[in-house]
C-alpha cells in the first residue's frame, strides 16, 4: 500500500525523500555484496541482463572511488550532518539535532494518543505543535542545495541496487523470488519476497561494510515502516500549514508521528545489543 504518493494534502518533500532512503541504507549496503556474488558465481548468474551486469561491475569496482557510488563512511559523512545516524538500524551512536527534535515530535504525539482523560486534549495538542515547530525550523534551516545534492547522490546509488534486486535473473541466481517493482522498497510497500531477498543477500556480507546490517526479513519490514512514517511526518510538518490552526489537521499529523514512534520502537526492540 502506498502512503506518501497518495497523500492528497502535500507532495513528497526532498527531506522526506532523503530520510526514507537513509533509513533504508541497508539496501545500499548490499550493493557490493550483490556484485561479489555475481562475480564469484558465474554459473548461477549467467542469465543476468547485460545492463544489470554493468551496474554490478560498477558497484564492485567504483564503490568508494566514485561520486555516484559512495561507501559507508562517505554516505555517513554526507547524510550524518543533516539526519544523524540512520534510524533503520535501530540504534544511534550519537544524538544529533535531527534525532533530538524528531524524538520530541514523536513523544508529544505519544502523549496525545495515550492520554487517559479527554481533559488536557488541547494542551497535549499544543505541546505537539510546539515540538513540530522546532522540528520544522530545523528542517527548514538545513534545506537547500547541499541537502538536495546529498539526496541526489544517495538516491542514485540506492536506486541502482534496487534495480538489481528487482531483476528476476539475479534473484533466481540466489534461488529466491525477486523484489517487486516500484515503489518498493519505498512508500510503505512491504513485501515478503523483497524482505527475504534483502535478508538473503545481507547474511552473505563478510567484511565489506562497517554498517550494522538488518539480517532478518522482519527487521527490514520494520525499517520500511520507520522510513515511510518518518518521511510522511516530515512531509506534513514542512508543508501542511493547517497543523497550527486546525485541530483535525494537527490530529492527522499526530497520528502519523505516533505510527513513526511505534515503528521505531519495534525496530529498536529487535536489536539484541539494546536489550541485554
Amino acid at each position: 500500500m502506498a502512503l506518501r504518493s497518495i497523500d492528497k494534502l502535500v507532495k513528497p518533500h526532498v527531506i522526506g525523500d532523503m530520510y526514507e532512503r537513509w533509513t533504508l541504507d541497508v539496501v545500499t549496503c548490499l550493493g557490493r555484496t550483490c556484485a561479489a556474488l555475481f562475480q564469484d558465481h558465474p554459473l548461477e548468474f549467467k542469465r543476468v541482463p547485460p545492463g544489470i551486469a554493468v551496474s554490478l561491475a560498477e558497484l564492485r569496482y567504483r564503490t568508494g572511488f566514485d561520486e555516484t557510488y559512495l561507501d559507508d563512511q562517505q554516505r555517513m559523512a554526507l547524510a550524518g550532518p543533516i539526519l544523524g545516524d540512520s534510524d533503520g538500524y535501530g540504534q544511534h551512536a550519537s544524538s544529533s539535532v535531527f534525532h533530538r527534535s524528531a524524538s520530541a515530535v514523536r513523544e508529544r504525539a505519544k502523549d496525545f494518543v495515550l492520554r487517559v482523560y479527554t481533559t488536557g486534549e488541547r494542551e497535549a495538542r499544543d505541546a505537539f505543535r510546539d515540538a513540530a515547530t522546532t522540528f520544522q525550523l530545523y528542517l527548514t534551516t538545513v534545506n537547500g542545495n547541499v541537502l538536495a545534492d546529498a539526496n541526489a547522490r544517495l538516491a542514485k546509488h540506492f536506486d541502482v541496487v534496487v534495480s538489481i534486486l528487482r531483476t528476476n535473473e539475479f534473484a533466481a541466481g540466489l534461488g529466491v523470488p525477486p523484489a517487486p517493482q516500484a515503489p518498493w522498497p519505498l512508500d510503505l510497500s512491504p513485501d515478503g519476497n523483497g524482505a527475504f531477498l534483502v535478508h538473503t543477500v545481507a547474511r552473505r556480507i563478510s567484511g565489506e561494510t562497517s554498517a550494522p546490517i538488518a539480517v532478518s526479513d522482519e527487521e527490514f519490514l520494520q525499517a520500511q515502516r520507520v522510513a515511510s512514517y518518518g518521511a510522511v511526518t516530515i512531509d506534513r510538518i514542512l508543508q501542511d500549514k493547517r497543523i497550527w490552526v486546525d485541530d483535525t489537521a494537527a490530529d492527522e499529523a499526530i497520528s502519523l508521528a505516533y505510527r513513526w514512534c511505534t515503528s521505531l520502537k519495534e525496530r529498536v526492540a529487535s536489536v539484541p545489543m539494546l536489550n541485554g
